[in-house]
C-alpha cells in the first residue's frame, strides 16, 4: 500500500515538474488528487481572480473565495465532474439553463458548450457569467444567499417563490466557505 501511495506521489511530482518546465503553472484537467481537497480547490484561485474581473455585477458582488466556495460544493474542484442533469466541470454548468442563459444575456460570444467542458478556464468563466446574469437579474443589493439559491436551482423559481428547496444547499455552501476562509488564513 506505501508503494502505491509513493508511486503516485512520484507521479504528480513528475508532471507538476514537466508543467514547470515548459512555463505553465495553469492548472489543467488532469490536476486533479482525489485525497486533496484543500490542493483542488486552491489551485484554481489565478484563473478565478483573472475572469472575475471580466463581470461587472459579479466582481462588485462575489469575492474569490465565494467563487472557490460554489467549485468546492459542486465539483470538489474537478473539472472532470459531471452530474445527472448535464452538469459539467468546475462549476457544474447545465447548457440549457446556465450556459444558455449567459450566452443568451451577452456574458458568453466565443466558445461553445463543449469547448468549455474540456477547459477548467472556460467552465470558471462560464459559470461567473451566469452568476454575473444572476446577480443582474436579482439586483446588485440582494443578499448573498439569494444568489446562492438562484445558483443551485435556476433564478426562475427562485423568482416565482420556491426558495425552500435549496436550504440545505445554502447551508452547505456557506459551511463551506467558512472553511476555506480557515484554509486562507492558515
Amino acid at each position: 500500500m506505501n508503494f502505491i501511495i509513493a508511486g503516485i506521489g512520484l507521479l504528480i511530482l513528475s508532471a507538476w515538474n514537466k508543467m514547470q518546465a515548459k512555463g505553465n503553472d495553469t492548472p489543467t484537467i488532469n490536476n486533479w488528487d482525489t485525497g486533496n481537497f484543500r490542493q483542488n480547490i486552491l489551485q484554481w484561485r489565478n484563473i478565478i481572480n483573472e475572469e472575475l474581473v471580466k463581470f461587472p455585477k459579479a466582481v462588485k458582488k462575489l469575492s474569490e473565495i465565494d467563487i472557490l466556495t460554489f467549485i468546492y460544493v459542486e465539483s470538489a474542484g474537478n473539472p472532470n465532474a459531471t452530474a445527472k442533469d448535464g452538469e459539467h466541470g468546475l462549476m457544474q454548468v447545465i447548457e440549457r439553463f446556465a450556459y444558455a442563459d449567459a450566452v443568451n444575456n451577452g456574458r458568453i460570444k466565443d466558445y461553445s458548450y463543449q469547448q468549455m467542458i474540456h477547459s477548467p478556464r472556460l467552465q470558471i468563466n462560464a459559470g461567473i457569467a451566469y452568476l454575473d446574469v444572476i446577480i443582474e437579474k436579482l439586483g446588485e443589493s440582494t443578499d448573498l444567499r439569494d444568489v446562492v439559491r438562484s445558483y443551485n436551482g435556476g433564478y426562475g423559481r427562485f423568482k416565482n417563490g420556491d426558495t425552500n428547496y435549496s436550504q440545505a444547499y445554502v447551508d452547505n455552501w456557506l459551511s463551506k466557505r467558512e472553511k476555506i476562509q480557515q484554509w486562507q488564513i492558515n
